[in-house]
């Protein structure tokens, strides 16, 4: 029986990975499966002036010597443009996008706002129409 459990990892190129990205990693993909899950690679090279391909062929290759291993991707986000242009004009189209006047501040007020110990941060609705 397949999970539901879809895990990812999703390392920024912008430097080599340190102790805390494999820590992390192992984590993932320990979880994924021992849930029996995917594990999923995502190139996260958004950041055009500080990501470097050099670096993302470094990261495969540390995640690789380390035993990590993904059943899905290698994705890579500045390929996929696309595709999340298309999301959001269909949320658009649907009403379900609305801007935000929120400073940081007050944002990270509501997520700082008392909450069932058991819940993930709930918005608030502040500038929902």
């Amino acid at each position: 029986m397949q999970s539901a459990y879809r895990g990812r990892l999703a390392p920024s190129p912008t430097g080599l990975l340190h102790l805390g990205h494999a820590a992390t990693f192992l984590a993932a993909a320990q979880r994924a499966e021992h849930q029996n899950g995917t594990l999923i690679y995502r190139n996260d090279d958004l950041d055009r002036d500080r990501c470097r391909p050099e670096l993302a062929e470094a990261a495969l290759h540390d995640l690789n010597w380390l035993g990590i291993r993904w059943q899905e991707g290698l994705y890579t986000q500045s390929e996929q443009l696309g595709a999340y242009r298309d999301a959001f004009f269909t949320l658009l189209s649907r009403g379900w996008l609305y801007p935000c006047s929120c400073s940081r501040r007050e944002v990270a007020a509501a997520l700082r706002a008392p909450h069932p110990v058991d819940e993930e941060p709930i918005y608030p609705g502040h500038c929902r129409p």
